[in-house]
């Protein structure tokens, strides 16, 4: 009976320490991401470059109820969503979040992204002949309509060389599925992309994961503006392992019971 017992033990441990198999990683999945859906009312801890960025809700005059088939009708998560750029509606505009989740080689990394234009940009128009605010730029008056002509953006997925340094890099990562300079011809529409890496060398194992949110309207000299909302999922399971590892202990209790059983008949 024993050595049966150790045999299943055995066998337990063995397939709790063999090579783990390449697995894909939804990062949409909690605790990967922080303020992902910018619910806090505040970036942080997205870092904000460039032209910057902003937090706000959305209303009605920014996105038509129901026109995307949303739930809400308004925002795809929440209430709140992230901006870019942040000031005066030309070039482009970045959002960084360094997560503590690292690439591990052999894996591949999925993240959904909720993307739009809205209506109108942040901001205030200027009375006759004066500059608006925020991204609602030119001469007054006139409304604070965003700007279509060649709007582009991208969703990418880095590592960090050196944790936290602040710089990303790519070179190790094998891209499945590329979200680079998406063109938004449609106002207060969102649609939800989806970006794919996978990290194929030892450069990028064990490296802090960059998510990068970008404006790529360089060009772009008229009040623009994209939002943002990534909307978290529940965690995933444990891994196959462990359940594996806790059937098979609990096989071997039950082995153990059907022995004395037959003992006591």
């Amino acid at each position: 009976m024993r050595s049966k017992l150790l045999g299943l033990a055995g066998l337990a441990l063995a397939c709790a320490t063999s090579p783990v198999m390449a697995a894909t990683i939804n990062l949409n999945a909690d605790p990967n991401l922080v303020n992902p859906s910018f619910e806090t009312g505040t970036l942080s801890p997205w870092v904000q470059s460039q032209n910057g960025g902003g937090v706000y809700a959305p209303t009605s005059a920014d996105y038509t109820a129901g026109s995307d088939g949303l739930a809400s009708g308004i925002v795809p998560d929440g209430t709140h969503v992230a901006f870019v750029p942040g000031s005066g509606g030309n070039g482009a505009g970045v959002l960084q979040q360094e997560i503590n989740t690292t690439f591990v080689n052999g894996n591949t990394y999925n993240l959904s992204v909720w993307v739009a234009m809205p209506l109108v940009v942040q901001g205030t128009a200027g009375a006759v002949g004066v500059q608006g605010t925020g991204n609602c730029t030119g001469l007054g008056p006139g409304g604070c309509a965003n700007h279509t002509d060649h709007t582009t953006f991208s969703i990418d997925l880095y590592y960090d060389p050196t944790a936290h340094s602040g710089s990303i890099a790519n070179g190790g990562l094998s891209i499945v599925t590329a979200q680079d300079a998406v063109t938004i011809s449609s106002l207060g529409v969102w649609a939800l992309y989806t970006v794919s890496v996978s990290c194929t060398s030892s450069t990028c194992n064990g490296k802090d994961i960059v998510v990068q949110l970008r404006d790529d309207s360089t060009s772009i000299d008229q009040p623009h503006q994209n939002d943002f909302d990534i909307a978290a999922v529940s965690a995933t399971p444990l891994p196959a392992a462990v359940w594996l590892f806790g059937s098979v202990i609990g096989l071997g209790g039950a082995v153990g019971l059907r022995r004395r059983k037959a003992k006591l008949a």
